[in-house]
């Protein structure tokens, strides 16, 4: 059964909790897994996995290419550890952050004009040139990094048959789903928003995922793995698809 990226953060975790001792607190481990949904993993399997974070910490040597996810989940944590400063300002930050309603981000005037009832019946026709789609500016910034759809997706953790469908233009794209891309393009905070923008979409504020996301990208901080283990220590919805 392949272990799922919130499974190796719990588990990545508490390894470095425990990095001397995590043998002698397995209970602890297993509590946590059961405790996010994952009580049917057998504890074997879960000390093998803790072996991989061992040996990665102590060998300082990279996992065969099937151990991928546990190499990135590893990095991202280990990384924490190094940046202790960053990530101290990143939670005063985050701490500032007060999760409003989403709806508020829209301007008082449009909201105005959206619940009035006015009776006038003149026809209206928009003849203003619309901006460009979000295909074109996503696969404009693709362009200028000379960048193939592989590399992209892979690097955000986007599914190759829902990046083929952006591609082909052929259905909607989720929020999320943009800030994910804007990772995995290492977009600067201005270009996200210029993405953002063309899929109808901004950042808000005060919704705690857009904030943290937010910081991420004005800071040019692009490891999504990085970024999800915040968001996940702070009950903040994750960017990957489950």
């Amino acid at each position: 059964m392949k272990w799922s990226i919130v499974e190796d953060y719990v588990v990545c975790q508490f390894y470095f909790a425990y990095i001397n001792s995590w043998r002698e607190h397995m209970d602890v481990v297993m509590t946590e897994l059961s405790q996010a949904g994952f009580g049917a993993r057998e504890e074997k399997s879960v000390r093998m996995r803790l072996q991989n974070y061992e040996y990665l910490h102590t060998q300082k040597k990279e996992l065969s290419n099937a151990a991928k996810q546990s190499q990135r989940i590893y990095d991202a944590f280990a990384q924490r550890r190094k940046n202790v400063t960053v990530y101290s300002q990143l939670n005063v930050y985050i701490n500032t952050v007060v999760v409003g309603d989403e709806s508020s981000y829209v301007e008082g005037d449009l909201l105005d004009a959206l619940s009035s009832k006015s009776n006038n019946t003149t026809e209206f026709i928009y003849t203003e040139p619309l901006g460009p789609s979000f295909q074109d500016v996503l696969f404009g910034f693709i362009d200028e990094r000379g960048m193939k759809d592989s590399d992209v997706y892979n690097a955000c953790l986007v599914g190759r048959d829902t990046f083929s469908h952006i591609r082909k233009g052929d259905k909607g794209v989720s929020k999320r789903t943009v800030m994910q891309l804007c990772f995995g393009l290492k977009l600067n905070y201005e270009e996200a928003m210029e993405l953002m923008a063309s899929a109808g979409y901004a950042f808000g504020a005060h919704i705690l995922t857009d904030a943290i996301v937010a910081y991420y990208l004005k800071n040019g901080m692009y490891d999504i793995h990085d970024a999800n283990i915040t968001l996940y220590e702070n009950k903040a919805d994750l960017l990957f698809s489950t």
